[in-house]
């Protein structure tokens, strides 16, 4: 399984996570069986633009968008931002799924974690981990229940630094950062 070090850390922390397909299915941006790039790309347009209608401004860098990558544009990078939400390609993973169970998996407070996702074993991960699960065709009660269930800006804001650190360094890489910013054998 890739490494979750290529995406931004942001993943750890953010509220609201969609399986971009899926959710494009069930909300008609796309019909199914349609692969042509540029009835993807207006399928994707819609999504986030719909997504980003709904969240407002302040809670959007907290929504990640995972999309799977046997279609993704090559023009396109990996991860990157429209209207404040962060979207990703699966490039690296072999599903949009996989990708969308790794960042449940290292998920640094999975409580306040809503997915959307009509796919079973991405619901499955996100229950055990505590972490709500919604299916797709609910996607609306999905967001409002993140903007109403304690997922103020006020609360994300009030996060300890502490609970923003990764989980373990190496001492190479600790020395590595030390003499980076001049801390290191003086």
């Amino acid at each position: 399984m890739p490494d979750l070090q290529q995406l931004p850390d942001s993943y750890r922390r953010c509220r609201l996570l969609v399986d971009g397909y899926n959710l494009m299915h069930a909300i008609g941006a796309i019909q199914h069986g349609d692969t042509q790039s540029k009835a993807l790309q207006r399928g994707r347009d819609r999504l986030i633009e719909k997504i980003a209608q709904r969240i407002p401004s302040g809670f959007r860098k907290w929504v990640w968008i995972v999309f799977d990558s046997e279609v993704a544009p090559q023009n396109l990078p990996d991860v990157w931002q429209r209207d404040g939400i962060m979207v990703v390609f699966s490039r690296g993973w072999n599903s949009a799924d996989e990708l969308l169970q790794s960042i449940i998996a290292a998920h640094h407070s999975p409580k306040q974690l809503i997915v959307i996702s009509s796919d079973h074993a991405v619901q499955r991960k996100a229950l055990a981990r505590a972490a709500q699960a919604w299916d797709s065709d609910r996607w609306i009660e999905a967001i409002d229940a993140m903007l109403e269930n304690g997922t103020s800006s006020d609360a994300v804001e009030t996060m300890r630094d502490e609970d923003l650190r990764p989980d373990h360094i190496s001492n190479d890489d600790r020395e590595h950062w030390l003499r980076e910013f001049g801390f290191g054998d003086q």
